[in-house]
């Protein structure tokens, strides 16, 4: 009983260990994509999109405003989905 409960266990920590995110949908990081994804869901994790505007940002000293304006402009979707729009803001 004990070695099938130490196979199940060490099945369980390899899945864990896998990646989670499937490579052939990126991560949404643009309002279109905050869009399609809400079609099927509650919320859209936009991490990956926050990193890569402080990436591209920080060596021109303004990722703190480009996080702001991504975030505005990913909130503005949300919002509008919220409230049954369909149009993304420009």
């Amino acid at each position: 009983l004990l070695k099938d409960f130490l196979d199940l266990y060490e099945q369980f920590f390899s899945l864990l260990a896998q990646p989670l995110r499937n490579h052939d949908h990126p991560p949404p990081s643009t309002a279109e994509h905050v869009q399609e994804v809400a079609q099927f869901a509650d919320a859209a994790v936009v991490g990956s999109a926050i990193v890569q505007a402080i990436e591209k940002s920080a060596p021109l000293g303004y990722a703190p405003q480009a996080v702001a304006e991504l975030i505005r402009k990913l909130s503005g979707v949300s919002s509008q989905l919220s409230a049954g729009s369909t149009a993304a803001p420009r």
